[in-house]
């Protein structure tokens, strides 16, 4: 959150006497998908990103008056290191966790979530550089887009399920976070919760 969110924001803060008195100046924030859609298993991620993406739409609308620009770029999966190294970080931390945790989980569980995982985001992963030519656009366009989706599992994967009803959406997650059950729910009455969860789905 430190980082995420408490930085940028000071920065802003710091800048925007002199943003005011300076005609089209903008600031440009980057956040995430995991911005407008909370994504399984980056919780803390997800909050650090909401917060900014919140603070940048309301920050557009206080500056219209002085006319200074707020756009949100949001990236999808991009080959970078910290989303292709994702799920080795999870699954270190998940083997750092109590036993008693990791119990309910099982460790075979994990090897097959971090390797689904893993062979999901090399699948979806977009060229960095879309991320930055849209950026580049925030910086240089007279009228910049308020939100930059940026590769093409932003837009035609994330942005569309953040757009379906809740419970929709909550069952196509879930059935994304376990495609294996956990140890806990490896017996016929947790198979059953979680198929009830996929296949009926709690209206918004």
């Amino acid at each position: 959150m430190a980082i995420n969110f408490h930085v940028p924001v000071r920065l802003v803060y710091d800048l925007l006497p002199s943003l005011k008195k300076t005609k089209g100046s903008r600031v440009i924030n980057v956040t995430s998908i995991d911005g407008f859609i909370s994504t399984p298993a980056n919780a803390a991620y997800n909050a650090s990103k909401h917060a900014l993406e919140a603070y940048s739409d309301t920050l557009r609308v206080d500056m219209m008056p002085w006319d200074v620009k707020v756009a949100i770029i949001e990236p999808g999966t991009m080959k970078t290191p910290l989303a292709l190294g994702f799920w080795d970080s999870w699954f270190k931390t998940f083997q750092e966790a109590p036993v008693d945790r990791r119990k309910q989980y099982g460790d075979a569980w994990a090897t097959a979530h971090m390797t689904d995982g893993t062979k999901f985001v090399e699948q979806i992963a977009s060229d960095l550089m879309i991320t930055v030519a849209d950026i580049m656009d925030a910086i240089q366009s007279r009228q910049p887009k308020t939100h930059y989706l940026c590769g093409g599992a932003a837009k035609y994967l994330w942005w569309p399920l953040s757009n379906l009803p809740v419970g929709m959406r909550d069952a196509v997650l879930v059935k994304m976070a376990y495609p294996h059950p956990p140890d806990a729910l490896d017996t016929e009455q947790g198979r059953a919760m979680v198929a009830k969860s996929i296949a009926h789905p709690e209206a918004p």
